[in-house]
């Protein structure tokens, strides 16, 4: 059994992969210049095609609505994506491949053979997993695809927030569908379609310094079970922050196709969470924040609408979707005529509320590590880096929005906080330890040249 889920993974990898490499050439170019790491070569020539494989995929799927049609789909991107490899290696009369760096992304292989060991050798337990995720996974599984059916709109299941976008569930049906089999552990498999582009995302920031390592280990240990109990806290981070890194690493390096990957992972979030929406808001502030201090501002060209367009395409037709389908909001938030009044009589909440997400979830101790590590830097480098700084603020940001979400919310306020603030302050603190490693790239990027820097005799 163990095998044939082996093989299917990679089916689905190649073909995804395949795909997106079809697409790859209306997003950014085949190299980018002047990059000469063969590990960040590796890592970006593969993350590039999985993430718009994965965006197509869903987005073929909410148009097609089963995983018959969607899988015919895309295997005819995946043969064009094939025909253009082969033209490519016609053109250069040599079959390449960077073997170096695949041999050199092989340890991040241990953080994915643990995420899915403990995937396949636990049961589906908590709440969320089983209520939510997962229980929208076997919908869509006995559905055959994401279909309209009487059951989204069921009042027996509006406790499970069905408003919720449908890309992990979706990724959850995959494996029962293939095999006809639904049980407590094969449909977590699925989530191996997500771990693997997430964390070569992360080595895509490899620059020689060893220090996308520190990314992967920190990210892995803090996002912990997360990323194989059926939860989809922990991919929404993992993406969240990835895009917030490439935004960073853009504004510094000025890297056209780092904008790209930055909307291709903010629209995985997207297809994740609802959150999503909210990290979109954020970071498109930061981002035009960021654009007036550093004096960078992104061209308009075909490549980045295409990646603007293939980003958000998913949650649009999903957003298109659930109206047709009559699925009601959900989200708790008040949004009548006496909003004011609610925002009002909810301000006394703020100091319960900020206890809740900074202290009891553990906020505190990323934000100061963070905050003393880039005062630190700063005053040492003379200037706020970006890729330190966009981290920091759109953390700080996203926070001020969870603030404002649980102020607006009619649900118990207090109940709200216990089952959610550990989970939705996630993103934040992956944010701040982004923030810690734009520093300390920055910083050893300082000491490097001030060693190599001719000394008087």
């Amino acid at each position: 059994m163990m095998w044939l889920i082996v093989a299917v993974l990679s089916a689905v990898l190649v073909v995804t992969g395949l795909a997106g490499s079809a697409l790859t050439p209306l997003l950014c170019d085949e190299q980018e210049p002047g990059n000469r790491n063969s590990l960040r070569r590796f890592a970006e020539s593969t993350t590039t095609p999985l993430l718009a494989g994965m965006l197509a995929a869903f987005s073929l799927l909410l148009v097609l609505n089963s995983f018959k049609k969607t899988a015919i789909a895309l295997s005819i991107l995946a043969a064009i994506g094939t025909v253009r490899f082969g033209w490519i290696t016609v053109r250069q009369r040599r079959f390449s491949v960077n073997f170096r760096g695949f041999v050199a992304a092989l340890p991040a292989l241990v953080v994915i053979l643990g995420i899915g060991a403990t995937a396949l050798s636990t049961p589906l337990s908590s709440w969320d997993s089983r209520s939510i995720w997962f229980f929208h996974a076997k919908i869509i599984a006995s559905l055959g695809g994401l279909e309209r059916a009487p059951i989204w709109t069921a009042s027996a299941i509006q406790f499970s927030s069905v408003i919720h976008p449908k890309l992990l569930p979706a990724i959850g049906a995959i494996f029962p569908t293939v095999f006809d089999v639904w049980n407590e552990y094969l449909p977590k498999a699925g989530l191996l379609l997500l771990a693997i582009p997430g964390f070569l995302t992360l080595l895509c920031f490899s620059s020689g310094r060893k220090l996308e390592w520190f990314l992967l280990t920190v990210f892995a240990f803090n996002l912990g079970a997360q990323l194989s109990n059926g939860m989809a806290d922990g991919y929404f981070s993992l993406y969240g922050a990835a895009a917030i890194l490439f935004l960073g690493r853009y504004f510094e390096e000025h890297g056209r196709s780092d904008i790209i990957r930055a909307l291709l992972c903010l629209g995985i979030a997207c297809s994740i969470k609802s959150e999503g929406l909210l990290l979109v808001v954020t970071t498109l502030v930061t981002s035009v924040i960021a654009a007036f201090v550093y004096k960078i501002w992104p061209k308009p060209n075909k490549r980045l609408g295409v990646a603007v367009v293939l980003s958000f395409i998913p949650i649009i037709l999903w957003t298109v979707v659930k109206k047709s389908w009559g699925i009601a909001d959900q989200m708790h938030l008040n949004f009548g005529a006496d909003i004011l009044s609610h925002i009002m009589a909810r301000l006394s909440d703020i100091p319960y509320i900020l206890h809740f997400l900074i202290i009891k979830a553990q906020l505190w101790r990323a934000g100061a590590f963070a905050g003393l590590t880039i005062i630190c830097g700063t005053v040492f480098l003379r200037r706020l880096p970006p890729q330190a700084a966009l981290p920091l603020v759109t953390g700080m940001g996203f926070l001020f929005g969870l603030v404002m979400f649980y102020i607006g919310t009619t649900a118990d306020l207090k109940w709200l906080l216990e089952v959610s603030a550990g989970r939705t302050t996630m993103v934040v603190i992956l944010l701040m330890v982004s923030a810690v490693y734009g520093m300390l790239d920055c910083l050893i990027e300082k000491f490097v040249e001030l060693d190599t820097e001719p000394r008087c005799p």
